[in-house]
């Protein structure tokens, strides 16, 4: 006890002192540490509502839509590209936002909705267009189809199928509860029956009208005073109108990387060097030779006169084996060209076939079935039965076999040279044989071969007439003494006009830009005007496309309502307006009648007939709603000449004849139906950007790329 008593008289205050610092180091450990601390860095591409979207999962989604997308179309645009990014930022705020209001509305997916959603005749519509789980013979969908893919998914050993099944999985992941939420908010879209009595009245009322109009235009513009504290005050009271998204402005100078006349003739030297090469070269070697040394690989197949790639196919359809043409210039490039072999072929063939594979069967075993299946077809068996019960070629299964092939497929290179040579070259209509083949034994007869005609197999060495290093040095050079002598704005547009360049604009730059107009893919030249510049800075030089370019960040806009200098013209024609509105109605004051207005302003009463306060147009006026809200204003009694009324077009004084009714063709119950519908409409096609704007959203990619 006394050991106890001598710790706690001694070192009571230093134990006091220890808990203290523990205690406040816990205390402060998420400032230092973790993903909120003040040194932790982020790697995040957004923030969606406090979730972090790593760029590595944005990049790798970008990466297999790009995927999808070029089996499409293998050569993808900036363009495109830029809308596939889109697409996919997108895809990704709709995952965080709307997950958002699966989670508090209790939205989920069940294996049972899964199944229902495929394999079922009430399959999601999307399943059901998929071509390969529609019935051959009726182009219907079967579900047992799907039933079927399923069951046969692992034994592809590609893993293609799984990978198709899984992104089925993750639509249906996505739509299902998509396709609930926007349901509920669906059916909480009502139209009561009082609105659509009110809308059956107005739509039931009609007017007949004489109005004179007094145009803007007999004021002059220079006759109308204002100040900018007017002109900032409409500003503010018309914010919504002037809204604007965060982007950037700048000038730019392109210094273009064109060919000299020295890098051409270089470019014609190298050809005819290779013109004696390609006149020697043979069927083993001139692939190899063409692939070597021309822009253009070499393609190993026949083609009629009017495939041929080239201006002058004329002239080279008419050499003969062996013969060379050129060098010649062909849209930008030098090109030589050997005729290796003319034939007449087909251009279109018709055949059925049937695969007994040996990568799934033994060659003796599917040697000996084909052997048997060609025998059972000698004998009168049905082609198109055997095809769907024995061939493992699924598309032959299905078609009973048969297949037509234009020439250009046949030789593709993926497609099988065995086939290729019995159904384009050695075989003739009503030919039929066993073909042997790397996937197995073809069972193959020709029905047809069509549109028989002269086709060439030519070998084309194209060298396109580009910049030579030393062009592309002298241009960069030049470039870049331009941007060393240009450190300011003033300098850069001094410079640019002493040296007779060209200064281009691109006004309105946003951060999500990936082209810039008149640039294209500018990715890099973006990130420093968002990253690095500042306002008026000059840049170093960017290589974009075959060009160097210099620009200066003329323009910041912020994100919200825009300044007054930015949307001067646009409201000062507004003020403008509204004081011709005012001076109008001073002068006129209140007319006697229509009469005695158009006689002392030198203009016609016109007459307005069976008007309706549904449809805002003014009969020989155009679009006007407040003139025509205004012709069914109650307080206007009929015959009485109303005060101004300041309209798009100018201010008009109108007088009411007589006001009626007439059915409007339509019945309560429908006005209800349709405007619900409608409104249902206009709000789901806006839910979306409604719940984005409400969102808290931070967008890094102008970080990343």
């Amino acid at each position: 006890m006394s050991v106890i008593q001598k710790i706690r008289d001694k070192y009571a205050t230093l134990m006091v002192v220890a808990i203290c610092v523990s205690l406040i180091a816990f205390l402060l450990m998420d400032a230092f540490v973790g993903p909120r601390s003040f040194f932790h860095h982020s790697n995040a591409i957004a923030e969606i509502n406090g979730v972090e979207i790593p760029y590595v999962e944005f990049a790798n989604q970008e990466q297999q839509a790009e995927n999808a997308a070029r089996q499409q179309n293998p050569n993808l645009t900036d363009v495109a590209r830029q809308q596939i990014r889109e697409q996919v930022w997108n895809q990704l705020l709709s995952d965080v936002i709307l997950g958002e209001e699966y989670k508090k509305l209790g939205i989920m997916v069940t294996n049972e909705e899964i199944v229902d959603r495929t394999v079922t005749p009430d399959a999601d519509p999307q399943i059901q267009s998929i071509p390969l789980f529609k019935n051959p013979q009726t182009g219907e969908f079967d579900p047992s189809r799907v039933v079927q893919f399923i069951r046969n998914i692992d034994q592809d050993q590609t893993g293609q199928a799984r990978q198709f099944w899984e992104q089925i999985q993750e639509y249906l992941q996505r739509s299902i509860p998509q396709r609930k939420f926007y349901d509920l908010v669906r059916q909480s879209i009502y139209y009561p029956k009082w609105l659509a009595e009110i809308d059956l009245k107005d739509r039931s009322t009609f007017a007949t009208m004489h109005y004179v109009s007094i145009p803007y235009t007999t004021i002059p513009d220079s006759a109308v005073k204002y100040t900018d504290q007017e002109l900032q005050a409409y500003l503010d009271q018309h914010q919504a109108l002037f809204k604007q998204e965060a982007s950037r402005g700048i000038e730019y100078v392109s210094f273009d990387v064109i060919p000299t006349s020295a890098d051409s003739a270089q470019i014609l030297k190298q050809l005819e060097a290779l013109a004696s090469d390609l006149k020697q070269a043979n069927a083993e070697n001139i692939a190899g030779l063409i692939n070597r040394n021309s822009d253009v690989p070499f393609y190993d197949g026949y083609q009629p006169i009017d495939q041929l790639q080239t201006s002058e196919r004329q002239q080279v359809f008419a050499l003969a084996p062996g013969q060379v043409l050129g060098p010649y210039l062909d849209n930008g490039s030098y090109t030589l060209v050997k005729m290796i072999d003319k034939k007449n072929l087909p251009d279109t063939v018709d055949v059925r076939l049937i695969l007994i594979s040996t990568q799934t069967t033994p060659d003796s075993v599917a040697k000996q079935r084909i052997d048997s299946i060609a025998q059972a077809i000698q004998h009168g068996a049905s082609f198109s039965a055997l095809a769907a019960k024995y061939s493992d070629d699924p598309g032959s299964r299905e078609r009973g076999g048969k297949y037509t092939f234009s020439a250009d497929q046949i030789q593709d290179p993926n497609f099988s040279p065995e086939v290729r040579q019995f159904i384009l070259f050695d075989g003739k209509k009503g030919s039929q044989k066993i073909v042997k083949s790397n996937l197995g034994y073809f069972y193959i007869e020709i029905l047809d071969q069509r549109d028989i005609q002269p086709m060439a197999k030519v070998a084309f060495l194209t060298k396109q007439i580009v910049p030579s290093q030393q062009t592309d040095n002298d241009v960069f050079s030049k470039a870049s003494q331009f941007a060393g002598m240009s450190q300011t704005r003033e300098a850069f547009e001094k410079n640019a006009r002493q040296q007779g360049l060209v200064v281009r604009q691109a006004p309105e730059v946003y951060a999500t830009d990936y082209v810039i107009p008149g640039i294209g893919q500018a990715r890099p030249l973006i990130q420093w005007m968002y990253n690095d510049a500042k306002l008026n800075q000059v840049s170093n030089v960017f290589d974009l496309n075959n060009r160097y370019v210099v620009a200066v960040l003329t323009q910041i806009r912020k994100k919200g309502v825009a300044p007054l200098s930015e949307v001067r013209p646009q409201i000062a024609a507004e003020v403008i307006r509204h004081k011709k509105a005012e001076m109008i109605a001073q002068k006129v004051r209140k007319p006697v009648s229509l009469d005695s207005l158009a006689a002392q302003w030198k203009f016609q009463v016109q007459e307005a007939q069976h008007v309706n306060f549904t449809a805002p147009y003014v009969p020989g006026a155009g679009f006007e709603p407040r003139v025509i809200g205004y012709a069914f204003y109650p307080s206007l009694k009929p015959h009485q000449v109303s005060p101004a009324i300041p309209g798009n077009n100018g201010v008009y004084f109108l007088r009411v004849d007589s006001v009626y009714q007439e059915s409007p063709g339509i019945d309560l119950k429908t006005i209800q139906q349709n405007m619900e519908s409608t409104h249902q409409s206009d709000i789901l096609s806006q839910l979306f950007d409604m719940l984005k704007n409400n969102s808290h959203i931070v967008d890094n990619r102008i970080k990343y790329e």
